[in-house]
């Protein structure tokens, strides 16, 4: 064959444009929906016996509760260190377990909107710290209340 020679000899095939679309299509609606779902508020429910949050649900029964806070401050003020496992850096939620900023092992379990005060941090015996917020900070309010609430009753 000469090296003036119009043939293809690439290897590569070329596939339709449905085929390619099929195949993307999907990819990205995925990402988008991941993207959508992962920012939406945590829902946090108070139970008789246990807190219960949804997105990687999780439940905290009272009775492992030590104390619980109200911060008035964003989870960024607060500190927060690299992830290790959860959805953060897309948009201001942050999901998930995180080190803390000051450096070391200690990790927190976030439910936050990295940029809205005020946050709950509820602290548990023998298990790291959570914390919990909400876009609207009068709802995170309503959950300390609640969770104040429902603590000093059982005690």
């Amino acid at each position: 064959m000469s090296i003036f020679s119009t043939k293809k000899t690439s290897a590569s095939p070329e596939y339709p444009w449905w085929f390619i679309l099929v195949i993307s299509a999907p990819v990205l609606l995925g990402s988008a929906a991941f993207v959508f779902v992962g920012n939406l508020d945590t829902d946090v429910t108070v139970g008789s016996q246990r807190v219960i949050i949804t997105g990687m649900v999780r439940s905290i029964r009272f009775d492992e509760i030590t104390e619980i806070t109200l911060i008035d401050k964003t989870m960024r003020e607060i500190g927060v260190g690299a992830k290790i496992r959860g959805l953060g850096g897309i948009g201001q939620k942050l999901s998930g377990y995180f080190r803390v900023r000051r450096g070391g092992d200690e990790m927190m379990l976030l439910y936050v909107q990295s940029k809205t005060a005020p946050t709950i941090r509820i602290q548990r015996k023998d298990d790291i710290d959570v914390f919990i917020n909400f876009r609207d900070g009068r709802k995170t309010e309503n959950l300390y209340n609640k969770l104040m609430e429902r603590l000093q009753n059982d005690r």
